[in-house]
């Protein structure tokens, strides 16, 4: 850094330098938070159209308070990373003075979190999948969407991180153009593009985890209880269970623009992706 950091209130000076570097840099992070959290409110108060969601609130602080702040950014978060402050972070300090509106408007859809190499909260895939894969599944998108023609989310990820071991045969590959990407079907693509294909699939998959675990063969003795608290022969609850899966499947289908098989089909391949992690 250039110069020592000192907190904007001079009232707190005497008392920072006094204290150790960890409540040192709680005092510092306390005062950042506060600072977001008063530009996104003046921000709000002169949103007159209502327009401005939550997630896009958060995005033009983090950018300003990062071009603003760097200095204080970096006492408080001091390992190396392309970006210290996160805007998950500051969205998730700005959410209680978020206008109704704001919130309810929220809908950022399936994009990849370039800020992240490995997720903090691991992805739940709703089919069981590896620890790592799960951690490191902006990766995982970034590869599809590679896979379907659309290089850029993987580039964007090379850029601001370094390449995670797991994957380091597959880039390989992609340089030396042994790998090759999948071109006729990105000319099917409809409308789920390249880098949204693994997020809706895990979408998909969360939905359907229950219904296609009720239906396997493990939960048998499972149904055949459901079917005698109801009287019924275990075909029954069988069949409703069915019904309710293809319910869903048509839903997601109508939602993604797919048909039934393609969804069948996207969600396929991620269950592959998980049983064969590293090797994608």
């Amino acid at each position: 850094m250039v110069a020592q950091y000192l907190p904007k209130d001079r009232a707190l000076h005497e008392k920072f330098l006094r204290a150790n570097a960890e409540q040192q840099r709680d005092y510092a992070l306390n005062e950042l938070m506060q600072i977001v959290k008063a530009r996104a409110s003046d921000a709000w108060s002169k949103d007159t159209k209502q327009v401005i969601t939550l997630s896009e609130m958060a995005k033009r602080i983090t950018q300003s308070i990062r071009s603003d702040y760097q200095q204080q950014i970096e006492f408080c978060f001091p390992d190396p990373d392309p970006f210290r402050l996160k805007t998950r972070q500051v969205k998730k300090w700005i959410s209680e003075l978020a206008p109704e509106y704001a919130k309810r408007n929220d809908n950022e859809g399936f994009v990849i979190d370039y800020e992240y190499s490995e997720l903090l909260d691991n992805v739940h895939i709703g089919y069981p999948a590896p620890e790592r894969m799960c951690k490191l599944f902006n990766w995982v998108a970034a590869l599809e969407a590679w896979d379907y023609c659309d290089p850029e989310p993987l580039s964007k990820m090379i850029e601001f991180h370094s390449i995670p071991p797991e994957f380091m045969k597959i880039v390989a590959e992609i340089i030396s153009g042994k790998r090759k990407q999948n071109k006729r079907g990105a000319a099917k693509l409809k409308s789920v593009p390249p880098d949204q294909r693994m997020l809706v699939a895990v979408a998909i998959l969360s939905y359907r985890q229950f219904p296609e675990a009720v239906l396997s063969s493990a939960d048998a003795d499972r149904r055949e209880e459901i079917a005698t608290k109801r009287g019924v022969d275990p075909i029954v609850i069988r069949r409703e269970l069915e019904a309710s899966q293809k319910k869903w499947d048509q839903a997601f289908a109508d939602l993604c623009g797919l048909s039934v098989e393609g969804v069948k089909d996207l969600t396929d391949s991620l269950k592959r992706k998980c049983k064969t992690f590293p090797n994608l």
